[in-house]
């Protein structure tokens, strides 16, 4: 678990440019994956912001949106849905 959210973290900083106080999105299911994205995204520094795949998708983007996120988690069963995966 541990090696999976330190491998993710490096991955955020270096892929993704995330940096110390920025908003990382998740949009995954509850699962082992959610809990590495938690993991991942408070080790590299960021601020953790949940999204759920029970709300409408119009929804999920206006938060995306509104949070001004540098980067959005999700897994093969949520990421077909998100316009911008």
């Amino acid at each position: 678990l541990l090696y999976r959210a330190q491998y993710l973290a490096q991955h955020l900083i270096t892929n993704c440019r995330v940096k110390e106080g920025d908003i990382v999105t998740q949009y995954v299911n509850r699962s082992i994956e959610m809990v590495i994205g938690i993991l991942g995204i408070l080790l590299a520094g960021a601020t953790y912001c949940p999204l759920s795949p029970d709300q409408p998708i119009d929804r999920v983007l206006k938060l995306v949106q509104e949070t001004q996120s540098r980067c959005t988690l999700a897994h093969s069963m949520t990421a077909s849905v998100l316009p911008f995966s």
